[in-house]
């Protein structure tokens, strides 16, 4: 049995803590799965962004997610990341 974490195993763990915080936000601003956002980012995040990006579109009712100014503060498995999700 290999305990070792791959890199890509630890980037797919970014891209689901992400994805769970941004449904987090979407919880807190009330929105309904007929409700589509832009998300926007910046922290050391973008290599999960540009491997997962379908998966997190798709399980967050994203339209599109890309680097920008955010306005929260999140921490993705230590790392800490600002992210505004942006009702459209």
């Amino acid at each position: 049995l290999d305990t070792n974490i791959s890199e890509e195993l630890l980037l797919e763990g970014d891209a689901r803590e992400l994805i769970r915080q941004i449904n987090n936000i979407r919880k807190e601003m009330n929105l309904t799965i007929k409700d589509r956002v832009h998300v926007y980012y910046s922290g050391e995040i973008g290599d999960a962004v540009k491997i997962f990006e379908k998966d997190i579109l798709k399980s967050t009712l994203s339209e599109k997610i890309m680097k920008g100014e955010g306005d929260t503060d999140i921490h993705v498995n230590e790392k800490i990341v600002r992210i505004k999700v942006e009702k459209i």
